[in-house]
């Protein structure tokens, strides 16, 4: 497997992890629910032609910015606080995996997947959360792991900002190859959850999460 196309992967799986975290409890409603794993779907087929749609980036931030009002003007109207922010943020990530470009966008979608983790701690004491908590940090090391990688590709092949169809195709072509990882180097990183899941479950054991009233 190539690397641009692990990559991908594991950033899906990570992300896929903070959505279903969001959806614990009952904040968000089915209709919510099935549109926001629908634009995760969807968003797995947006790709470099895609992407370099010249609308397209403008068109995506027009629709977080009026998403972002319309849930302004409903909590205006006493609509629960917490379900708007929820799908605020779940838009946000939809968005970043419609407009994957760079290393930077990976490293977004990693920071937003973490925010959806964390913010599901509020949403459910049972032990759903601990299964996406125990697949969030396997997949972790393996996500930082690969982005770091990319962004050190992309600085050693940088693409101007004129059209060079020349630099685009080392980049490219370096991203597709199946060398730059390998089966031990996942097996090696995913090691790395080991030491995290043993301080992660000695914070839990000390202050264990609770139900709140």
């Amino acid at each position: 497997m190539g690397f641009s196309t692990l990559h991908k992967w594991v950033t899906y799986l990570l992300s896929g992890l903070g959505l279903l975290a969001l959806s614990l409890g009952s904040e968000l409603t089915e209709t919510t629910q099935v549109l926001m794993f629908l634009g995760y779907g969807l968003s797995f087929f947006a790709e470099e032609k895609i992407l370099a749609l010249r609308y397209y980036a403008p068109l995506w931030t027009a629709v977080v910015v009026a998403f972002l009002a319309v849930q302004v003007a409903r909590g205006l109207t006493a609509a629960p606080t917490l379900s708007l922010a929820i799908e605020f943020a779940a838009l946000l990530q939809i968005s970043r995996l419609f407009n994957r470009r760079a290393a930077a966008d990976y490293q977004q979608i990693a920071v937003l997947a973490f925010l959806h983790l964390t913010a599901a701690t509020v949403l459910s004491t049972n032990l759903s959360y601990a299964v996406i908590f125990i697949g969030f940090v396997i997949a972790t090391p393996w996500m930082l792991a690969l982005s770091h990688l990319r962004r050190e590709i992309e600085g050693n092949y940088p693409v101007p900002t004129t059209e060079d169809s020349g630099a685009r195709l080392a980049l490219r072509r370096v991203l597709a190859s199946k060398r730059v990882v390998g089966p031990g180097f996942l097996a090696g990183t995913a090691l790395l959850s080991l030491p995290l899941f043993a301080m992660t479950l000695l914070i839990f054991v000390t202050i264990p999460r609770v139900g709140q009233g």
